[in-house]
């Protein structure tokens, strides 16, 4: 099964290539500005605990070697965008795990007429934690990623006029990963549609996705349609009939019941051409899932830099609220949003399993690991001074299921005449729909930039992240993570295709799994050319 579903991962690369190959042949045809810009960078790093050991810390210069290619193209009916590394990975204290990376992220479309449908695809290969319960942070520097592929190829059609605006896509996709967690095939399709500015009789909306993924003998289905009819009026009230259903299905076990459907009345109150609020009241079609209840919209866009869309719903989960936010002033922008999706197939799903019981010296050091826990066969145990450990650690294994994601992000940046400042928070909240355990993620970080000349600058950041894994399952103790880093960078342009910069980085990590408490220190230096 595992053959066949590799050459069927490898066939479909092909095609993906093909697509890519026919679309770019084609955009020399089409007039427009091509832009290439390669460049070679040199990183040399050193940390004083490239292991991340919370005792016998080892030091290493770390040495990378970038290729970097860059291109863009555009014109009326196509764009292009290219962006590919290949990094080879040099360690001081052990060149056996010398090795070298790539990362890619390519997009492609292509109108087949002016105002018609467009061709689209794109690829992307990264380079991510290969655990995050292990190490939230890993890089290049620590080693412990992963590499994984994303292919998307489709068909996109938008239309925007004052008689009606459709944004619609149908595509198909390819996850891969080195480690084969997360991996899926299938396809997607969304449409978003409604009436015009210059409708004056029928008021209509229409919001519907379907997500179908397989891995392997396993599919998962995903579907939301959220649609409205009614009549428009000159009075500001619009009435119209509300209809909503979801559902996930699949050949894999869920604990929970994730359809749902309701209907019922309800009216637009548009206040002016540029904000309305929608109420309506909805009769649930299973009451055993949840009571009827009210459902309301509000759509704000006073001008073309501030848009407000925010709504609330019942869902089979309960309460269900998503914000979208946008606001730029001359020097002030921020993004605030706020999402919940049903997702299957990720790379989030940990599993707490046991290590195995020690017998362990009372007040051994067990921080690092539990070698003072092994005793020689000659050995006699005391038991009076000995104690039995229970060792535990958090597994990532394959998502095969359904989960429900939570997620907040909020941007701000704040651009004065030489100093740039930026905060950034994003959260995360992912409940598994087979075992209900909850996984928590909040990433903070606040930054400063400084221009002190015309070809230097100087930047502060810090950052901090707290991982909880876990936190509902009553046979284990989960585990808490909290990362905290600063770092301060200077940059300085040497010449018109030369640059340079000098960083120092602090990493602390504190965990409720003390192996993975620790410390790190890096000192960077960087050269890049541009040709």
């Amino acid at each position: 099964m595992a053959t066949m579903a590799m050459d069927t991962a490898h066939k479909l690369n092909k095609r993906f290539y093909l697509l890519f190959l026919l679309i770019a042949i084609n955009l020399p045809a089409t007039a427009g500005k091509w832009s290439f810009d390669p460049n070679i960078t040199l990183d040399e790093t050193y940390s004083d605990n490239v292991e991340l050991n919370a005792n016998n810390t080892v030091g290493s210069f770390v040495t990378q070697s970038t290729l970097s290619l860059n291109s863009q193209f555009s014109s009326r009916l196509a764009e292009f965008s290219f962006q590919s590394t290949n990094t080879y990975v040099g360690y001081s204290h052990n060149h056996q795990i010398d090795d070298s990376y790539k990362t890619l992220n390519t997009n492609i479309r292509y109108s087949l007429w002016t105002n018609g449908p467009a061709l689209i695809a794109s690829a992307t290969i990264a380079n991510q934690s290969k655990n995050g319960a292990s190490n939230g942070l890993a890089d290049l520097v620590s080693g412990d990623t992963v590499e994984t592929k994303s292919y998307q190829a489709g068909l996109e059609y938008n239309v925007d006029n004052s008689r009606f605006s459709i944004n619609s896509s149908i595509q198909y996709q390819i996850r891969q990963a080195n480690d084969n967690i997360g991996e899926s095939n299938g396809y997607t399709t969304s449409i978003n549609a409604r009436n015009g500015s210059a409708s004056r009789t029928v008021l209509w909306q229409f919001n519907g996705n379907y997500n179908e993924q397989h891995n392997n003998n396993l599919t998962g289905r995903i579907h939301q349609i959220e649609a409205l009819a009614g009549m428009i009026t000159n009075f500001g009230f619009s009435p119209f009939v509300r209809f909503f259903n979801e559902d996930s299905t699949g050949n894999f076990g869920t604990n929970r019941n994730t359809g749902t459907s309701s209907w019922g009345p309800g009216f637009r109150w548009r206040i002016s051409s540029h904000f309305y609020i929608d109420l309506s009241y909805n009769y649930v079609a299973d009451k055993t899932k949840s009571d009827n209840y009210v459902a309301t919209a509000i759509n704000w866009q006073p001008s073309s830099r501030t848009t407000l869309e925010a709504s609330y719903n019942k869902r089979f989960f309960g309460d269900s609220y998503n914000v979208n936010f946008q606001h730029k002033i001359r020097r002030l922008s921020n993004t605030i949003s706020y999402t919940e999706t049903v997702q299957a197939f990720d790379r989030n799903s940990f599993n707490q399993v046991s290590l195995g019981n020690f017998w362990c010296p009372v007040g051994a050091d067990l921080s690092n690991d539990v070698s003072a826990c092994f005793i020689g066969s000659d050995t006699t145990i005391d038991f009076n001074n000995y104690q039995l450990v229970t060792v535990l650690d958090q597994v990532l294994v394959a998502g095969n299921e359904f989960s429900l994601n939570k997620t907040l992000s909020w941007q701000t940046d704040l651009s004065l005449a030489r100093t740039t400042f930026t905060l950034s928070i994003n959260g995360n909240q992912r409940e598994s729909l087979t075992t209900s355990r909850k996984q928590k993620n909040l990433n903070a970080s606040v930054s400063a930039t400084r221009r002190i000349s015309g070809k230097s600058d100087i930047a502060l950041s810090f950052s901090f992240r707290k991982q909880l894994f876990d936190q509902n399952n009553t046979q284990g103790n989960g585990q808490d993570d909290y990362y905290r880093t600063i770092s301060a960078t200077y940059s300085r342009k040497l010449a018109s295709s030369l640059s340079s910069n000098f960083s120092v980085q602090y990493l602390d990590r504190n965990s409720s799994q003390s192996s993975r408490t620790y410390n790190e220190t890096r000192a960077i230096i960087n050269i890049t050319k541009e040709f």
